[in-house]
């Protein structure tokens, strides 16, 4: 099954600013968060790392300057807005 723009539910924003801030194309953060560009083009837009596992998270806060906390808080909340909007379709 292929990944299509329109399976696209919620897209981490967060982490999108973020990358801009940064001044960061998708490829150089993927580069950063040593992953693909693929997997990072899916990551931001919510459809792979729907549950990131823990050394990817230590990554991000590493290399995006993210506070540990607050990159908690933010994902916590990215997940509770997909499972709000897979609640009502």
């Amino acid at each position: 099954m292929g990944y299509a723009r329109e399976t696209v539910i919620k897209r981490r924003d967060y982490l999108i600013n973020r990358q801009r801030e940064l001044g960061l194309t998708n490829f150089e953060a993927a580069e950063l968060l040593d992953v693909s560009v693929r997997y990072y083009a899916r990551l931001i837009d919510g459809v792979r790392g729907r549950f990131m596992s823990a050394p990817l998270m230590k990554r991000i806060c590493e290399k995006f300057g993210f506070d540990g906390d607050a990159l908690l808080e933010l994902e916590s909340d990215f997940q509770k807005q997909l499972m709000d909007i897979k609640k009502t379709k």
